[in-house]
């Protein structure tokens, strides 16, 4: 009798523990992930943005095919599907950017040229200025293209670039940047 009592308490115990366990690790989870302030509602469009720019930049796409190749890459990925207003924002970037291209590159040749720095420290490759087949420099030309684009263009703030280029590139008005905006009207 005292063991059926024991076994009965126990299991009656190991069944209460699995039932507090089991519903309540998922509803747990999904809170953390929505509480997670490290971790945005969406993702940033700008990782997808600088990729879709890195394959423009090698020339083999014209600006619309880049940006119809990235969100079908997106659309992929059973995690994340753009919306239609990010799909209409995303194109609209990288072809203002392959609209743009020259001015662009124009720009960031001067911002680079008009701090010696740069050139001192061999800093070139930062700001995107070197052979495009290099990858690193074809990423920073991509950041620092679209980072222009967002700061003397649509006038919006730039968080993914680093406060030493952002000084930088965040520069005064010149004939540089009114081709840029001349360029994307």
């Amino acid at each position: 009798m005292a063991c059926a009592a024991l076994l009965s308490v126990a299991t009656t115990g190991a069944l209460a523990l699995a039932q507090l366990r089991v519903p309540a690790a998922h509803p747990r989870a999904a809170v953390v992930a929505n509480l997670d302030p490290f971790r945005p509602a969406r993702p940033p469009l700008e990782p997808l943005l600088i990729n879709a720019v890195q394959e423009l930049l090698l020339g083999e796409l014209d600006a619309a095919a880049v940006a119809e190749r990235a969100v079908a890459a997106r659309a992929a990925d059973p995690d994340y599907t753009l919306t239609e207003d990010e799909v209409k924002l995303l194109t609209q970037r990288v072809e203002r950017v392959g609209a743009a291209r020259g001015p662009l590159e124009a720009l960031l040749a001067a911002i680079v040229d008009g701090d010696p720095s740069i050139r001192k420290y061999g800093m070139e490759k930062d700001y995107g200025v070197g052979d495009v087949a290099d990858p690193y420099v074809r990423a920073c030309r991509a950041e620092c293209m679209l980072a222009l684009l967002l700061l003397h263009v649509e006038a919006l703030p730039v968080d993914f670039i680093d406060e030493d280029r952002l000084e930088l590139l965040d520069c005064e008005a010149s004939a540089e940047v009114e081709a840029v905006r001349d360029a994307v009207r």
